[in-house]
């Protein structure tokens, strides 16, 4: 089935689009849960999409960027007796863990 969408146009818009919050979010000084919660998710979207239309040299910075993030959200977690989502439930279960 053919792209209805120009894919490579997509790849490299997710990837900018997604590395400007990222970065946005690593940059603020406090993160709520929310925000660690995108920080991570919007990072490996970034990676993914970088990927796909950048060259090593892009592709090695979304990778620092995964590091960063994940490091900021476990510093998080370790900061705080537990860190939950408005549900209650810790957003770091099964983010750390092998399947």
């Amino acid at each position: 089935m053919e792209s209805p969408f120009d894919l490579e146009k997509a790849h490299r818009w997710f990837a900018i689009e997604t590395n400007n919050v990222t970065r946005d979010l690593l940059e603020k000084a406090e993160l709520t849960c929310e925000d660690n919660r995108n920080l991570v998710h919007t990072t490996h979207t970034s990676a993914l999409h970088s990927a796909k239309v950048g060259d090593e040299t892009k592709v090695a910075h979304t990778a620092c960027m995964v590091e960063n993030a994940h490091a900021r959200a476990t510093k998080a977690a370790g900061e705080t007796e537990k860190v939950t989502d408005s549900g209650g439930q810790s957003v770091f279960d099964g983010w750390f863990s092998n399947p």
